[in-house]
């Protein structure tokens, strides 16, 4: 009896080994006929192949190999994943790897704690036929290659098992061949097995076991790793009637991409690199199962509640345009709760309006707001009560949303209605301020650009889609789900000094989490980040036309303008010759720009032609004027002749190209002040002529060309240019009603500067 139990358990044991747990719901169904064994067997007492029992040692030929090598072999493929320190249920890297699989047919199997379970008496044993296996020590990698190409490398590399070079416990080889060497050594899992196959090189010859030093199977990334150097880079690759990516080292594409465990960039690379290669973005076209803004079924009718965080943490430009972007959520009013958190006390009347407005205009009636003053409990502690909050009330979605953004329109009810756990849209940047999502980490683990940052950011063709991300800031949606997984995540730790930075801890508790930070660019124009660096509360948002010139553009431009440049000069008016108007500036340029001169109030009489403010002292045409200097709007200015006004001076006239602004002013003229001007010619080649004044709001106040017989009221904004000197004398006729400001450009060469 004693006898037969014996053997009862070594059979059990034989069955044990290497038994493995289904871990995939999604298994490719794969053929009986993929079981072929298409290579031979391994006499375990001195690691040399035989056949039928026969040792045969014949060297095979160059060209022998050659023909194996490009031979196609239909052969089983199966991953077996680790479970090592790190590893959980669902992490980011786990669903690469699994869907990498699936588009080559392999089979993926959890082996959970290093333990193989015997199977119970009487079960069915496993499939005898042979297999290619590869072993990952955890889910840090993707195949890019069918089974079949790891057959070649084995042929190639004249062995039945290859491991990576680099400290990572990895392995491909015939899964017979794996099994029976373990057995032989008497280990239970495969860690176990590549450990001693790592260090010992007899072992290694046993079973004819080699490194792959050539990098026929394996790329392992790293710290040092770097896609666009070292020889590493996706290309788009020709097959058959569908282009796909690749991923190559020094232009051999290795069918298994790795990532060091312990390597955070190797990993963030990794992830990055591996939105290429898993199926779900194609050359040219991007995300393959993108829906569009015109799906009916995109916009979901919401059951559980969203709550949206407002963050008002710093100075910055164009605050209350950006508040106003909030309001048009997309979220149901009534399953909307908004907390709104502000520690600038000269922004308080702001916030309150805003928060009257998400009330009164949206019916959104849950609003709170946080005004905060003196000492604050920091921002990262705030987040992370709203989290609790979140959790408290069962919302389905936390919505974070930092004030210096402008979004457009609907982005937040999208951010909701696509899904995704964490996700944040592509936003436009603004100046030399860090983008709104990062794909890498830097060898200190601070978020770093990927090699294709530039290109996703775009969001167009093949950029189109959602990617991966290292980090994500400014505006994002949080899965309930995910505030159950990760608490506290403003106010996690960090492996580096990063002075308390809020967004940080939170990139970093979700990537430790494996929570997959996902940023998506399947719709166009999403919003912009507003530069707020070196901002003050006091400075106008008339005069960050450098840091912010996507939205200086969008509320100072005339629409008309940009239409122009791209070719459209219908849309300049020539009412005379060498005369003409461009619609150039919005009314609220105009208006800004009034504004700042009545705030400054220097206004010069316009009684006398002794004017100091010139280098020979006289103006021979006196106005009531103030000069842009005496405004502070000399950078301004600068920025406008070289982005706009040299612009409309090319156009209007190609042969001339004056380099300089000799005289610049903004004048006044009204009926009992100084209504008007004589007939007069400027000291220049070319006049710009501003109004600032709608012309509804004055009467009077033409310009009159009496030499080219025409008469001209230009709307507010628009630019009036022509030629100074000799050719185009001019009358400013009386303002009879209500007050008209213009301002004045004078263009000429440098060495007739007056200003």
């Amino acid at each position: 009896m004693a006898g037969k139990m014996m053997v009862n358990v070594l059979l059990c044991l034989l069955l044990c080994i290497f038994g493995l747990q289904l871990a995939v719901a999604e298994e490719s169904g794969l053929s009986e006929e993929s079981n072929e064994i298409a290579d031979t067997p391994l006499d375990i007492e001195n690691g040399n192949p035989k056949e039928n029992g026969v040792q045969e040692e014949k060297p095979k030929s160059d060209k022998d190999k050659k023909n194996e090598e490009d031979e196609e072999v239909d052969v089983e493929g199966r991953i077996v994943v680790g479970v090592q320190e790190g590893w959980a249920d669902g992490r980011v890297e786990e669903a690469q790897l699994v869907r990498s699989a699936n588009k080559f047919n392999y089979k993926i199997q959890i082996a959970r704690d290093g333990a193989i379970p015997c199977k119970a008496e009487g079960e069915e044993t496993e499939d005898e036929g042979d297999y290619i296996l590869i072993y990952l020590p955890r889910a840090e990698g993707v195949v890019q290659a069918p089974a079949s190409d790891l057959l070649k490398g084995l042929r190639v590399a004249e062995a039945s098992i290859l491991l990576p070079e680099g400290n990572i416990n990895a392995l491909v080889g015939w899964g017979q061949a794996v099994k029976e060497a373990a057995r032989a050594e008497g280990v239970s899992d495969f860690g176990e097995l590549v450990e001693i196959l790592r260090r010992d090189p007899e072992v290694q010859n046993r079973y004819r076991s080699r490194f792959d030093s050539a990098g026929r199977v394996f790329h392992v990334l790293n710290d040092l790793s770097h896609v666009k150097n070292h020889g590493l880079e996706v290309k788009e690759v020709e097959e058959g009637d569908r282009p796909r990516y690749e991923f190559t080292v020094n232009g051999h594409a290795p069918s298994v991409v790795l990532a060091t465990p312990t390597s955070e960039r190797g990993r963030s690379v990794l992830l990055a690199v591996s939105d290429y290669l898993v199926g779900t973005h194609e050359p040219g076209v991007g995300c393959v199962d993108c829906v569009t803004s015109d799906n009916p079924e995109l916009y979901l009718n919401v059951t559980r509640v969203a709550l949206v965080g407002v963050f008002v943490t710093r100075p910055q430009p164009f605050l209350e345009d950006a508040l106003t972007s909030l309001l048009a959520t997309g979220l149901h009013p009534n399953k909307t709760v908004v907390l709104v958190y502000n520690t600038i006390e000269e922004y308080v009347p702001k916030v309150n309006k805003f928060a009257q407005r998400l009330r009164e205009e949206q019916g959104i009636m849950n609003v709170t707001l946080m005004q905060v003053s003196g000492r604050e409990p920091g921002v990262g502690v705030v987040k992370n009560m709203m989290l609790d909050e979140c959790l408290r009330i069962q919302c389905g979605w936390f919505i974070h949303a930092d004030a210096a953004v402008f979004l457009n329109p609907m982005v937040l009810g999208l951010q909701v209605s696509l899904g995704h756990p964490v996700l944040a849209p592509a936003l436009s940047v603004q100046g030399r301020i860090p983008a709104s999502f990062w794909r890498e980490l830097d060898p200190e683990l601070r978020p770093a650009y990927s090699w294709d940052h530039a290109h996703i950011l775009k969001g167009q063709g093949g950029a189109r889609g959602y990617w991966h991300a290292s980090c994500i800031r400014g505006v994002y949606s949080i899965r309930h789900d995910v505030l159950e997984r990760v608490r506290n995540p403003y106010t996690h730790a960090l492996p580096v000094d990063a002075e308390g930075d809020s967004d940080l801890a939170f990139c970093s508790a979700l990537r430790e989490a494996g929570v997959p930070m996902v940023v998506q660019t399947a719709f166009q124009e999403q919003g912009a980040l507003v530069n707020a660096s070196g901002h003050n509360i006091g400075t106008r948002d008339i005069t960050t036309f450098s840091s912010n010139p996507l939205l200086w553009h969008l509320f100072y431009v005339h629409p008309d303008y940009n239409k122009i440049m791209g070719g459209e000069f219908s849309l300049v008016d020539r009412p005379c010759y060498e005369v003409y108007v461009f619609p150039t500036f919005s009314q609220r340029f105009a208006a800004e720009l009034v504004q700042i001169a009545n705030t400054v109030n220097q206004w010069s009489t316009g009684t006398t032609k002794q004017d100091m403010r010139k280098k020979n002292g006289v103006e021979e045409v006196p106005t009531v004027d103030q000069w842009f200097s005496q405004l502070g709007l000399e950078d301004l200015l600068a920025e406008l002749f070289g982005s706009i006004f040299q612009n409309i001076e090319m156009i209007s006239y190609p042969s001339s190209y004056p380099d300089a602004i000799t005289l610049s002013l903004i004048a006044r003229f009204r009926a009992d002040e100084l209504p008007g001007l004589p007939k007069h010619n400027d000291a220049s080649v070319a006049t710009l002529a501003i109004n600032l004044t709608p012309s509804e709001l004055y009467k009077g106040g033409e310009v009159e060309f009496p030499v080219q017989e025409c008469r001209i009221k230009p709307e507010v904004g628009h630019v009036l240019v022509h030629p100074g000197r000799l050719t185009h004398p001019k009358i400013f006729h009386n303002v009879t009603e209500g007050v008209l400001h213009k301002a004045i450009i004078m263009i000429d060469s440098k060495d007739k500067m007056l200003d």
